[in-house]
């Protein structure tokens, strides 16, 4: 017979409880809600099994396990949760608890545990004895397959942020087999062309899981020490090993049927590419050898998805600047009228006139990326620097799925479109930089024959699309802004100046005097000479 002591802080979970452990064998000494009182009963009953709740709200069920443990070696524990993470299940597991169930806990489930536990009693402490030791080495494992991920979470995130990739981090850590000459890192990437109906992102995520284990099943033999993550559609291997080209001759022979019949699968509607980055021969180096995978899996462009590519510096965009102002002045020309159809034909005209060297890798994204950087620094600078603006998607989202240049140029389509329409509405929203300039040059040029054509030219905008945002912004048209203006200095000269009235028209930009009469009475209700004569100082 074993002793068991009850610990949750629902009653009614300890009812379910009570209500599942009939067998005669089994008997239940004491159940509290209170983990500080199970220590107490504990101490007084020595149960042999404790059941306890992994969440509790005085002292955690953990940090309860923990001090019983110490107190009492030989006592076992199941811990139930309605947490469905690994970390709780992990520290359970390395504290010695001999089993974790979940919430909704079943019946069967609770039996079973507990016939272990009677079972392993039974067999003595002979068999105690290789019970911990199998159960430590568990834990020993599953804590460095823990500490594997953590790291190559590190290292990968240090390859996503393109920074100094072979800067030294984690030398040495020791949760890997060191019998290796080089660390490989592989990307596997999931694309999904059209998001065709019934294809959801979790069945994206399951896929990029199952390619990156077939991976990982195939080059098993050949390494070392391996480990892998998954994220969305991207799975990341570091594969450690001793072995080269027939290592690579190997593999290559095995993806490439495995993908073609994936791609079969599917209808090519979810297409797997599988990107091997360069041979480091430290574990410190295996952000730059995941680095190198990345720029790979941007050469699926030009060499298309569906593939397997491998890493060859020769072989990709060495980082040079691709678009010059000279090729985008005709776009920015459309971009700064925030004219979309024409800003989106200059953009295609842009990358169809571009032709890649042959045999190279990532120059399309290299020019995506560089042409959005481009489009949202001109946007930037046409609006005021004092309105907040939201950026727009990033090239990583834009091109996620883009396996050849026709994806990319309607990716870029669909993107620039946006952010036009974004800072279209931005400008008729507030006063704009635009505005601002076009009000400037008002105020610095009212005396020469300016006008609207004159001014919409400064601010690089289509006059009647210039017009129409003034309007918007100001609440009056552009020409009786500049009229006010005019008039407005007219008014000066004729307090401040002896000035005859011809000459202050002509400073106020008039050369007609009678016109400028004409305006100066509709605006103030009397003539030029009159209003001297009222206001003059």
């Amino acid at each position: 017979m074993i002793k068991i002591l009850l610990v949750d802080d629902e009653r009614s979970v300890l009812n379910l409880l009570r209500h599942f452990i009939t067998s005669p064998e089994m008997e239940i000494v004491a159940a509290t809600q209170s983990s500080e009182e199970a220590l107490e009963l504990a101490s007084q009953l020595r149960p042999d099994v404790v059941i306890s709740d992994i969440r509790m709200p005085e002292l955690s069920g953990l940090d309860m396990v923990r001090q019983m443990k110490e107190r009492y070696p030989d006592m076992d524990f199941i811990m139930i949760s309605g947490y469905q993470d690994f970390e709780y299940a992990y520290h359970a597991l390395k504290l010695g608890v001999t089993e974790y169930l979940l919430k909704p806990i079943r019946q069967s489930e609770l039996l079973e545990a507990l016939e272990k536990l009677m079972e392993k009693r039974r067999e003595g402490s002979g068999a105690r004895e290789i019970t911990q030791t199998a159960r430590r080495q568990r834990i020993d494992e599953e804590n460095r397959s823990v500490r594997k991920k953590s790291w190559l979470q590190s290292a990968v995130s240090r390859a996503l942020d393109m920074t100094d990739a072979a800067e030294e981090f984690l030398a040495s850590p020791d949760c890997f087999d060191g019998s290796y000459r080089y660390v490989q890192g592989i990307v596997v990437k999931i694309d999904h062309f059209d998001w065709q109906e019934g294809i959801t992102a979790q069945d994206v995520s399951k896929y990029t899981r199952d390619v990156s284990r077939y991976v990982m099943q195939g080059a098993e033999s050949l390494c070392a020490d391996m480990e892998y993550i998954t994220d969305g559609n991207k799975g990341y291997i570091l594969l450690c090993h001793n072995v080269t080209s027939e290592m690579w001759d190997t593999l290559h022979k095995r993806y490439n049927i495995y993908i073609k019949e994936e791609n079969y699968k599917y209808e090519g509607h979810l297409t797997a590419t599988i990107c091997i980055g360069s041979r480091q021969e430290t574990l410190a180096e295996a952000p730059l050898s995941f680095l190198h995978a990345l720029i790979t899996l941007h050469g699926r462009i030009e060499f298309g998805a569906g593939k397997i590519l491998e890493y060859e510096s020769r072989k990709y965009w060495n980082g040079e600047k691709l678009l010059n102002g000279e090729m985008m002045e005709r776009y920015f020309g459309a971009l700064q009228k925030l004219d979309e159809e024409a800003a989106v034909m200059e953009m295609k005209r842009l990358f169809e006139t571009v032709r890649v060297p042959e045999g190279k890798g990532g120059y399309y994204y290299a020019m995506a990326e560089q042409f959005m950087e481009l489009t949202e620094a001109e946007l930037i600078s046409m609006a005021d620097t004092a309105v907040e603006t939201e950026a727009g998607e990033g090239i990583q989202e834009v091109l996620d799925n883009c396996s050849c240049l026709e994806h990319v140029i309607r990716k870029l389509e669909d993107w620039l479109a946006e952010r036009i329409r974004y800072y279209d509405e931005l400008f008729h929203r507030s006063e704009s930089k635009v505005i601002k300039t076009a009000k400037a040059f008002v105020n610095e040029n009212y005396s020469r024959p300016i006008g609207l054509n004159e001014t919409a030219e400064v601010v690089s905008l289509n006059p009647i699309y210039f017009s129409a945002v003034f309007k918007e912004q100001t609440g009056e048209k552009f020409t009786a802004y500049l009229q006010n203006v005019r008039i407005g200095k007219a008014k000066e000269l004729l307090r401040t100046t002896n000035l005859p009235v011809k000459k202050v028209a002509e400073q106020v930009g008039y050369i007609d005097e009678k016109y400028f009469s004409r305006l100066f009475f509709k605006a103030t209700g009397v003539k030029p000479a009159e209003y001297r004569k009222y206001y003059a100082q």
